[in-house]
């Protein structure tokens, strides 16, 4: 193939024209432009879907065990309700999973019983950080702290099934 040929197939293929005496190529110009965001995944969407899911379950279960038992209270509206489920899934998903595994040979000893007392201190530390943060949510001792976490487990997963799509 000769100079001639070659400079045409250059000409077809990567210069658009002459602006100016400026050579812009389709390529640069085409690259240049802002390129929208793609659209979110269909995972991302349910993963998203799965933990709004989740925080009305905890929010639920969180009111139901304040209905139900006498130590723990909560007085507000629905978005503070939400703010306490909100410290409570922090609180369970980052402190959880240390003190687990702190307590892994008391956990071996009593056959996973002993998790029902860490999710009696979570609760209460919940109470406390929500104290602490300004919402009127509290948890008076351990008692009904336990029986309370027993209440927030069993209403948040049965309302998991039907509000979330694992």
């Amino acid at each position: 193939m000769g100079a001639a040929e070659d400079e045409s197939a250059t000409g077809a293929l990567g210069e658009v024209g002459v602006s100016g005496g400026a050579i812009f190529r389709w390529t640069e110009s085409i690259a240049s432009l802002p390129q929208p965001a793609p659209p979110p995944s269909p995972a991302h969407c349910a993963s998203t879907m799965n933990t709004i899911g989740r925080l009305i379950a905890n929010a639920a279960a969180l009111w139901v065990a304040s209905y139900l038992l006498q130590g723990i209270e909560y007085a507000g509206s629905w978005p503070g309700l939400v703010g306490v489920a909100l410290v409570f899934g922090l609180v369970n998903t980052f402190i959880k999973p240390v003190l687990v595994v702190l307590s892994l040979p008391v956990q071996i000893l009593t056959l996973g019983l002993f998790t029902f007392v860490i999710n009696a201190l979570l609760l209460m530390l919940t109470g406390w950080l929500a104290t602490s943060l300004g919402i009127a949510f509290t948890v008076d001792g351990f008692v009904p702290a336990l029986l309370g976490a027993l209440i927030v487990s069993v209403v948040s997963g049965l309302l998991s099934v039907f509000l979330t799509e694992d």
